[in-house]
């Protein structure tokens, strides 16, 4: 035994051994590697360190492409003092780093030009003599730059790219410039992020012939040197770039978009406070503008100018324009302005041509105009038609003035499926030289005037739902005789104050086979009953020959039966509603306090039954009453009474002979568990 313990302990020592060398083996040849991976980093790569804090008097200037002697190339940057290290490779790029340059003659303080290699201009300051044409950094033919956390200030322009490529420019702070403080010509995929420019005589970002490049996080503040300064200005042909999230703000304007700009998209931007114009665009096709935020912009949020064409104003909130919050003008056509937010501006959409053209084909849809202090929407044709425009499904409210006004040449638009409530007038027509538009399916309530045309002429107003206006439902007031003939039927005029107006009697108030529904309407419909009251409808001035009648809806309760028997358990209920405009139905099982629409016969709200039955006792009776409401403001009620039995106060009837039953069950259980006992303990 003694023998085998001495054998195992000889094999663990010798394992113990080996271990321990192997170990060493495995240090020995990690801090080999180390030392040669950071010998070599040493060797490839000049420490930045060395580039120190650099205060220098001369500008630099570097020419990618220069030979000879004296040739200020990137071998010559290599030999200067202030030289931050890097090799001009995309892993590592040459570093010009921590310098200050304090410029006192017209010269660019850092002038890079014919340059395709990596390289980095980092942290440095540059200040120039503010009334020279000089420039802080200046690129030219320039391919992979970044242009990093550099404080640039008073020159003419803090930082120019002229055909500039794949480039970067980061965290600069660019200020206090006689022009720009960015100025980007000729140049492609470039993004230009976080950067903040202030405080120029023009404008903070400028740009022309620049396409595929973002624009992100960017500042620019008080540019106000002249009527245009912007925070960024386009000038012409700039395409497919993004500008995402910037912020502009207390600008002149805030952004400038001119002629050919296109397949640009503008996402999620804040423009605020700028003295003329949040957006103005000229000539733009095809641009996207969504999820914008405009606040207190003088004039208008965004406009579109000079035969603005295919352009997306999606999902933008614009908030106290003192104008227009939207604008097409002077022949802009073809735009989509949807699912947008206007609060309180001066007008909410704003379509005007003086000359250029007929502003046209234009879609205004589903957008929620509230508060304006003048006008929802203004349409105002002065030289040239405003035309074929489609006005869809949009909630205009709370206007100081109209919903929405109309003057001169507007003709052949769709006004359509619009709530406009709660305004001083909902649609007005002052139009001379207008016809043919359609106003219909709109809910026209609550204004103190809900539609008038005065002067406009053959216009369809039908299938409007006009009621409770506090002066009157419609106006027709065409001073001029041959401005009149507009069509008026299918509409339902509900508790009004004054239903309708008819000054000079040349309207129609039908058409060839039906009329209006009035709910003040004392006719009858006897003979035939077809759904036409018997009898003219006479208005202030007017007559509609072909009312609407139609009676409040028919119910009948078809189960539960009237004084039928319930229980706890919620019972299913049929009923039959007869009306050919119903709107609505619902039930209430408590007296009113609950109302539960239904829209097809089914059980009655388990919830609710529940509730109710559960304070109650056998007998107690339950009132079960069923609504309907129809299009023409009628509303019809039938009741019945359930009387609610309790199934556990019912008894259970005997079964007879059934106490001997259990007697005998429960003796011959007992023996046999007896007999079970018996023959397991045999057993044991």
């Amino acid at each position: 035994m003694a023998k085998y313990n001495s054998k195992q302990s000889i094999k663990l020592f010798l394992i113990l051994v080996i271990s321990v060398s192997l170990i060493g083996l495995f240090l020995l040849a990690d801090s080999i590697v180390i030392e040669n991976y950071s010998n070599a980093q040493k060797s490839r790569v000049k420490s930045l360190n060395d580039s120190g804090f650099w205060s220098l008097t001369e500008p630099i200037f570097i020419d990618g492409d220069a030979s000879g002697v004296d040739a200020h190339n990137w071998s010559w940057v290599e030999s200067q003092v202030w030289f931050g290290g890097g090799n001009g490779s995309t892993l590592d790029p040459y570093h010009i780093e921590n310098i200050t340059i304090i410029g006192e003659s017209t010269e660019n303080c850092i002038h890079i030009v014919d340059s395709n290699v990596h390289f980095i201009v980092r942290n440095c300051t540059l200040i120039g003599p503010y009334s020279s044409p000089s420039i802080g950094i200046y690129l030219e033919n320039v391919e992979s730059a970044l242009i990093e956390s550099n404080f640039i200030s008073e020159f003419n322009y803090g930082c120019h790219l002229v055909n500039v490529n794949s480039s970067h420019l980061d965290g600069n702070r660019i200020m206090n410039n006689s022009a720009n403080s960015f100025r980007i010509q000729d140049s492609n995929y470039n993004n230009i992020s976080n950067n903040i420019a202030n405080h120029n005589t023009g404008n903070g970002f400028s740009l022309s012939n620049v396409f595929h490049s973002t624009f992100y996080n960017n500042t620019a503040f008080y540019n106000t040197g002249g009527p245009t300064s912007s925070g960024i200005y386009i000038t012409f042909e700039s395409d497919f770039n993004n500008f995402i999230e910037n912020t502009l703000s207390d600008n002149s304007r805030g952004m400038m978009i001119n002629p050919d700009s296109n397949g640009n998209v503008f996402d999620s931007n804040i423009i605020t406070h700028n003295a003329q114009i949040g957006i103005g665009c000229y000539g733009v096709y095809n641009n996207t503008f969504r999820n914008n935020y405009f606040f207190d912009n003088d004039n208008h949020g965004i406009s579109f100018d000079s035969g603005s064409r295919f352009n997306r104003i999606i999902n933008n909130e614009l908030i106290e324009q003192s104008g227009s919050a939207i604008s097409f003008v002077y022949n802009s056509s073809y735009n989509i302005a949807k699912n947008n937010t206007l609060i309180k501006n001066g007008v909410g959409f704003f379509i005007y041509t003086l000359a250029q053209g007929p502003c046209k084909y234009n879609k205004i849809i589903n957008n929620r105009i509230w508060n304006s202090t003048s006008r929802g929407m203004r349409l105002w044709g002065a030289n040239y038609l405003i035309c074929k425009n489609d006005i869809l499904n949009n909630e205009i409210k709370f206007t100081e003035g109209s919903g929405i006004y109309a003057t001169m040449n507007v003709s052949d638009n769709n006004i359509s499926n619009n709530s406009i409530t709660f305004n001083e007038f909902g649609i007005v027509f002052d139009d001379i030289n207008g016809s043919n538009n359609e106003i219909r399916d709109n809910y026209i309530s609550c204004n103190q005037k809900g539609i008038i045309l005065e002067d406009s002429g053959e216009n369809i107003v039908s299938k409007n739902r006009i009621a409770f206006n506090t002066e009157f439902g419609v106006k027709m007031d065409c001073v001029v005789a041959s401005r009149d003939e507009n069509i008026i039927s299918e509409n339902l005029f509900i508790k009004n104050t004054k239903h309708a107006i008819d000054v000079y009697e040349n309207n129609y108030w039908n058409s060839s086979i039906i009329g209006n529904y009035w709910s003040n309407y004392t006719g009858e419909d006897i003979a035939p009953v077809d759904g036409i009251g018997d009898s003219p409808h006479n208005l202030t001035e007017g007559i509609d020959y072909l009312p609407i009648f139609n009676g409040a809806p028919k119910i009948m309760i078809i189960s539960p039966i009237n004084e039928s028997k319930v229980s706890a358990p919620p019972p299913e209920f049929s009923v039959s509603v007869i009306d050919t405009n119903l709107l609505k139905t619902w039930y209430t099982i408590d007296g009113g306090l609950t109302n539960i629409t239904y829209t097809s016969n089914g059980t009655f709200n388990s919830v609710l039954w529940n509730l109710l039955v559960s304070n109650l006792t056998d007998g107690d009776q339950i009132n079960i009453t069923f609504y309907a409401s129809d299009d023409y403001n009628h509303t019809s009620s039938q009741s019945i009474v359930v009387i609610f039995s309790d199934p556990l106060l019912i008894p259970i009837p005997g079964i007879p002979g059934y106490e001997i039953w259990i007697v005998l069950g429960s003796l011959f259980m007992g023996i046999g568990l007896i007999s079970s006992y018996r023959k397991r303990k045999l057993i044991i």
